[in-house]
């Protein structure tokens, strides 16, 4: 990946690569700062929130506001992602989440958009409840 804005740092690479490596779940900036911590790599809290708002902007990775509250979090975007019906199925319990695209959501959206007006944005939505693994246990 090129930089255009800025340029490429070890602490972006590794940044980049902690997200796309934990793809399947949202991430809190919080989260990847402890994560480096931890390693005993020093990355800013500045720097982390400058480099995730450059990977909004560039489409690479999406923001989620958490409904438990303010805090923000983001997940890496698969290049081959571009439906724009996509909604995310997340647990509550081990928190991974799954997208999924389906006919149904399609045509709910349609119908909210004519009998209201309001355009649904699926991209930003989240269905809540428990995984497979979890509903086992």
């Amino acid at each position: 990946m090129t930089e255009s804005k800025g340029y490429k740092t070890r602490q972006r690479s590794l940044i980049l690569s902690y997200l796309a490596s934990n793809r399947d779940r949202h991430i809190t900036a919080e989260e990847i700062i402890t994560h480096f911590r931890s390693k005993g790599t020093k990355i800013g809290k500045s720097t982390v929130y400058r480099y995730l708002n450059l990977l909004l902007e560039k489409g690479i990775i999406r923001k989620y506001l958490r409904g438990d509250g303010p805090t923000a979090c983001y997940r890496y975007v698969d290049e081959e992602s571009t439906d724009a019906f996509v909604c995310h199925l997340k647990c509550e319990r081990c928190g991974k989440v799954e997208n999924i695209s389906c006919e149904e959501i399609k045509k709910i959206s349609v119908i909210f958009e004519q009998k209201s007006a309001f355009k649904l944005d699926l991209s930003h939505t989240i269905f809540y409840g428990q995984c497979m693994d979890c509903k086992i246990e």
